[in-house]
């Protein structure tokens, strides 16, 4: 084999090699969990409920019935605290019946719950202070409850769903809701 034969295999190599640890380095902060993927961010410690292929397709659509979201997870020996619902996470999950939420979580993200058909009623605990848009979006609920909360929540947006009924506990702290 010529030098420059050599220096083009020894390239490749390392290209290969780069590639490889940068695909494991993406996937290694996504794990499993008893039926729910999570993202986890190592620095803070905090747990992001995902789905299975965060990079490719929408949702988990295999979740059905009543899930409960836990308050922390752990992974190799470590405790991250549970705090968003990710972008998409149980999008298009149409055996879905219920969710639960702990007061650990703050945020849902958009297209969280899009498309979960068999979601008939939700409560929104005091702690979500941060729904972006349309993450409900073409959900069939016909009763909302949105807990009495300490912060200012700017917007709920209900898109495409057919809202029967909304409760709202503390009813001067939001400032709209779009249905």
């Amino acid at each position: 084999m010529s030098l420059a034969a050599d220096i083009k295999m020894k390239h490749l190599y390392i290209l290969i090699t780069v590639l490889l640890l940068h695909a494991f380095l993406a996937s290694a902060d996504t794990f499993k969990v008893g039926d729910l993927y999570y993202f986890v961010n190592l620095e803070t410690k905090e747990a992001t409920v995902t789905y299975k292929d965060y990079n490719n397709g929408w949702g988990t659509s295999y979740i059905s019935g009543y899930v409960t979201i836990p308050s922390t997870i752990e992974i190799n020996n470590e405790t991250f605290t549970v705090t968003c619902i990710g972008n998409r996470a149980f999008a298009g999950c149409s055996g879905l019946r219920g969710v639960t939420f702990p007061p650990t979580v703050t945020t849902i993200n958009d297209g969280a719950f899009a498309r979960c058909s068999g979601i008939s009623q939700i409560t929104i605990p005091a702690t979500i202070t941060n729904i972006n848009g349309s993450a409900f979006r073409s959900c069939h609920f016909t009763k909302v409850t949105i807990e009495d909360s300490e912060d200012d929540l700017s917007l709920f947006e209900f898109p495409e769903s057919p809202l029967v009924f909304i409760t709202i506990e503390q009813p001067k702290l939001i400032r709209n809701i779009r249905v």
